[in-house]
């Protein structure tokens, strides 16, 4: 009687914990080594572990600096080139074109280069990224919409993200070519941009910590983000009714039960 009253109860405790939590989370993964639809206007990537796909873009700012340290660019970001390549995925302007290696990739010389990642409306927990091939430095910022403003970023400069909804997840020095733990306080979102080290999003605004950093994108990684708290207001009708229904089918199995084991008849 005692481990079916035991059993009864581990049940009904579950039964609860599904109500109340939901699904567990989900370790999911991003490569962009793997196949993918679209072009340079935008490539459509798969994940791993049941993810939603992403939706990898190329920006920078629109105006190129006048020497490579001297500032980091202005102006409203403009959408680029996405281009991929083994070691991952990279950002090209016009002015990137035909100068070569390290152009090519995500880099903050003369302008700063970022690539956001849409997960088309599921929120998602990043907490990895791994840089494949770089040269020099890869340090890196990060940002997350949190909401409240825009996710249009043609309608604003790197220094409007903050007062536009866009939380500064933060930055990332020394990392070279592996993976990088981020995002440490677990923000959820998505929309996520990933930037080279830039000065409007956490990064240091020492000029000497810029035009050096050029690296591709390799992956992200994370989880799905956790449900809601439970609610501390009464429960609907049909939850208490579906769990008052299971306690008591549980209750009169576990009486029947133990009448069985007792060896006592009924009197007629």
């Amino acid at each position: 009687m005692k481990n079916r009253t035991s059993i009864m109860k581990s049940s009904i405790l579950g039964l609860l914990a599904l109500v109340v939590s939901g699904s567990a989370m989900a370790d999911w993964s991003w490569s962009f080594n793997s196949s993918y639809s679209g072009n340079s206007n935008g490539m459509t990537f798969s994940g791993s572990g049941g993810a939603p796909s992403v939706t990898a873009t190329a920006w920078s700012n629109a105006n190129y600096a006048s020497s490579a340290s001297s500032n980091y660019g202005t102006g409203n970001l403009v959408q680029r080139s996405l281009k991929r390549y083994s070691g991952g995925l990279g950002v090209e302007s016009s002015d990137d074109i035909g100068k070569g290696s390290p152009e090519h990739a995500m880099d903050n010389e003369y302008r700063i280069d970022s690539i956001l990642l849409d997960f088309g409306g599921t929120a998602v927990t990043l907490n990895q990224l791994r840089i494949g091939w770089y040269q020099y430095d890869s340090d890196f910022s990060m940002a997350a919409y949190t909401g409240g403003g825009s996710t249009n970023l043609s309608s604003m400069e790197y220094s409007d993200l903050t007062s536009n909804g866009w939380t500064t997840v933060g930055s990332y020095y020394n990392n070279g070519s592996g993976t990088a733990s981020v995002n440490s306080g677990e923000v959820a979102s998505s929309y996520w941009l990933i930037s080279a080290l830039n000065p409007f999003l956490g990064g240091t605004s020492s000029s000497g910590s810029y035009a050096n950093d050029f690296f591709k994108l390799k992956s992200v990684a994370g989880f799905a983000a956790p449900p809601p708290p439970p609610s501390t207001s009464v429960p609907e009708p049909s939850t208490l009714l579906l769990l008052g229904g299971a306690l008591l089918i549980m209750t009169m199995r576990a009486r029947k039960a133990g009448q069985g084991d007792s060896g006592l008849a009924l009197q007629a």
